[in-house]
């Protein structure tokens, strides 16, 4: 499997050395930021030819935006990259039910009451929220949903 893609790679990493060497930090920043056709163009074209699994893609353009990547140009790639895409071979068809895997309104959240959600160990309000997916320290740093949704731990435990 490896072997078969190896000339593809190759050529992707050649690219990518001759481009980098040739384009300065500031250069890639200008361009990166510009919202023109022409740059719009030319990042559909890239991704639709790029060889970038989508658990590689989705934390370089979190990168790319928070170093001021222009979010048409990022989305513009990320469009075209996945859709042109060879699909993942555990990939299957999603044949639906008569219930459409909807869940009874006995299983939603709040069913048993207000302390589905808000208790001091519900998952609802205390699932982790990723906010930056390469700190500093190149971590992924994430918070709280209470806490991102900008609510009060007093709130949160309040029909507990």
């Amino acid at each position: 499997m490896f072997w078969k893609i190896v000339p593809e790679m190759s050529v992707v990493l050649i690219l990518i050395s001759i481009s980098l060497s040739v384009l300065t930090p500031a250069q890639l920043r200008e361009w990166l930021s510009a919202d023109t056709p022409a740059h719009f163009v030319l990042a559909l074209a890239v991704g639709s030819v790029a060889l970038i699994p989508g658990f590689v893609a989705f934390p370089l353009a979190g990168v790319l935006l928070k170093n001021g990547a222009s979010i048409t140009l990022v989305a513009g790639f990320l469009t075209t990259l996945l859709l042109v895409s060879q699909p993942h071979p555990q990939a299957s068809p999603l044949y639906w039910t008569f219930s459409h895997n909807v869940s009874p309104s006995s299983k939603a959240w709040g069913a048993k009451g207000c302390s589905d959600c808000h208790a001091p160990n519900s998952q609802f309000f205390n699932s982790p929220v990723i906010v930056d997916p390469f700190d500093d320290k190149g971590r992924q740093k994430s918070v709280p949903m209470w806490q991102y949704c900008r609510i009060s731990k007093d709130v949160i435990e309040v029909g507990s």
